[in-house]
């Protein structure tokens, strides 16, 4: 359910499912995962630790419930580039 919630989410910042697919269309996997997996198998509690603070101090997390605001920039955003490419 947790997951579920989180997707939902994230869906609610994209305007219309065509932005979604375009979104989709643009990523590119290999960069996605660079800049979302910062845990990996074997590493300890202080590898952790430190590999989250560098992530925090870099700028972000991409909290799985962003608040209500960072949802409306985002539609906001996605709803203006959309104008734009008409």
């Amino acid at each position: 359910m947790f997951i579920t919630g989180a997707i939902l989410m994230e869906l609610e910042a994209f305007p219309s499912s065509q932005s979604v697919i375009r979104h989709c269309q643009s990523v590119d996997l290999e960069a996605l995962t660079r800049e979302e997996q910062w845990l990996f198998e074997g590493m300890d509690g202080n590898a952790v630790d430190e590999a989250f603070r560098n992530r925090v101090s870099q700028g972000g997390t991409n909290p799985s419930f962003k608040n209500p605001d960072v949802i409306f920039q985002l539609r906001q955003k996605r709803s203006e580039t959309i104008r734009s490419n008409l």
